[in-house]
């Protein structure tokens, strides 16, 4: 699989989006990575896989938060495409120990599905808040919100 490098290509122009979708890249880069070495062990592999559920929980609620106060309206299709990663992720988590290295199908689509949600369905999002002036004032909410999220994850 080609290196996912991130670039100008991936920056969508907001701040908070983008350094998470950079950090996602990260953790899925990490993930495939270490899935290549030969001396990973299989809960160490499970173990990345945990960060990037725990990572993309907190970032995905950010964004549907984002969606909802700024009224997005294909935020009913985004949300199912954030779904269909908790998914892929889960079915990883949840392979038996022999067949964790061998899941390269599974771990090539993951890297995928970043880059074109990435490149599609986070671009159509941020093109929504920028075009509509909607940047200062909702996304200034939606980082209150960032607060509430880390409080909520802190405690579980």
């Amino acid at each position: 699989m080609p290196e996912f490098q991130w670039d100008m290509t991936y920056v969508l122009g907001i701040e908070e989006l983008d350094v998470q979708n950079k950090l996602l890249r990260d953790l899925v880069k990490k993930y495939f990575d270490d899935f290549k070495r030969s001396d990973i062990t299989v809960p160490s592999l499970k173990s990345t896989l945990r960060v990037l559920l725990a990572h993309v929980g907190f970032q995905f609620d950010f964004e549907e938060l984002c969606m909802k106060q700024t009224q997005y309206v294909n935020s009913e299709e985004h949300k199912k495409e954030h779904e269909h990663f908790r998914t892929m992720v889960y079915e990883l988590l949840g392979l038996p120990e022999e067949r964790v290295k061998q899941a390269l199908d599974q771990t090539m689509r993951l890297n995928n599905w970043v880059q074109y949600h990435m490149l599609k369905s986070d671009a159509r999002f941020a093109q929504y808040i920028l075009s509509s002036n909607r940047q200062s004032d909702r996304i200034f909410q939606c980082d209150s919100t960032v607060r509430q999220l880390i409080q909520k994850y802190l405690r579980e």
